[in-house]
Order: structure tokens, then sequence, then C-alpha cells
């Protein structure tokens, strides 16, 4: 490889790195929102300050609704719109080492959740912290299940749309859909949890339809 390959590499690595980082913030904060043993190993990696806001209110559940929403209409004629004509993106040529970068970055935050959700939730045998019970555990954390995996629709189809492809991103991208269908299983049995102890409404029903179109998706 040439210096000049060289230099183009390191700044496709710094831009990945670059727009991974706002994605960590945002999507850590709302795992760790989510989950409390997530929430507490990003606290002993001094990730504090990341993780004080607090998504529960009912303005913010409403929010992420809307918000997931008009996402995937807006993403979904976005990209049928470029098959429906037969358009080839002429963005597309741009190096997938930015893509693997930022990729792989969010990635290793989403596999420390996916084990934590594997252990705590589909197995249900692990002691949890002594000030928390299994029933608050399960109860939390839906909504922002749902928001990131919609970011995570967000990422792939940016991905897809606009950065060549490669044996390396297709495997990194098949280990971040599988990160992201376990956190849609997660919320899916939070929300199971949920309904076994307040019922089963209307309103209930049209969520988890919400999340079976985005598991489609």
């Amino acid at each position: 490889k040439t210096s000049s390959d060289s230099s183009r590499i390191t700044a496709n690595i710094f831009k990945g790195i670059l727009i991974a980082l706002p994605f960590i913030v945002i999507t850590v904060t709302l795992l760790s929102s989510a989950d409390i043993v997530f929430k507490r190993i990003i606290n002993y990696f001094a990730f504090d300050f990341i993780t004080k806001i607090n998504y529960s209110s009912f303005l913010s559940i409403l929010f992420t609704i809307i918000f997931a929403f008009f996402f995937i209409y807006c993403l979904s004629d976005l990209i049928y719109s470029y098959d429906s004509k037969n358009v080839k993106c002429q963005c597309k040529n741009k190096s997938s080492v930015t893509a693997i970068t930022f990729i792989s970055l969010i990635t290793v935050s989403y596999l420390v959740f996916s084990v934590i959700q594997i252990v705590f939730i589909f197995a249900g045998d692990t002691a949890l912290p002594d000030d928390y019970t299994y029933s608050e555990y399960v109860h939390q954390g839906f909504y922002e299940l749902v928001a990131v995996c919609a970011i995570n629709l967000f990422l792939v189809s940016i991905v897809k749309i606009f950065y060549l492809q490669n044996r390396t991103l297709n495997t990194l991208m098949i280990v971040f859909s599988a990160c992201t269908y376990i956190m849609m299983a997660s919320a899916v049995i939070r929300m199971f949890m949920y309904i076994k102890a307040y019922r089963l409404t209307f309103a209930r029903v049209l969520v988890l339809l919400f999340i079976f179109i985005m598991f489609i998706w």
C-alpha cells in the first residue's frame, strides 16, 4: 500500500469514529435506562455522565412512539422509491472502512447488552442486585429498547445505501442485526411480563404489532 492509501484508510477510520460517537452516546444512554445491570457496568467504566437522564416520563414515551412510526415511514418511502425507479444511488462509492469502524464501535456495547439480556431475561436464573426485584427489572426499558431498534434500522439502511459492501462489513452487519433481534426479543418479553401483571389492553396489542413490523423490516 502507498502512503496515500494508508492516509485514506486512516481518514476513513477517523470519520467512522466521529460518526459512531453520537450514536454510542444515544444508544448507551437508552440501553442504560432500559437495564440496571448494563447501567452499572457502564457506570463502572466511568460513563456515568450519560446514564443520568430519566426516560421514563410519559412525554418521552409518547415522543419515542411518534418518532419511531414517523422514522419507519420516511425510511421505507426513501428506500422503496429507489427500488421502484431502478435508480442506482450515485453516492454508493464511500469506503467501507468508515462503515466498518462506526458499526464495530457501536456493536461492542450491543454485544455486552445482549449477553446481559440472555443471562438475566432469557435464562432468568441469575441473581439480580439486592436492591432490585425481578419484576422491576423486566418491566422497565421497553420503550428505550424500541427506540434503539429504530436507530439500528436507520444505521443498517444508511450502510446498505451509501457504502460499498464486502465480506467483513456484511459479517459485522449480521452481528449488529443479531443484537438488534435480541433487543426486540427482550422488549417483547418485558411487555408480556407487564401484560401478565396488568392484563392485556388494545394499546399493548398495538405496541406488540409495532415490534412485529420492526422485526419483519
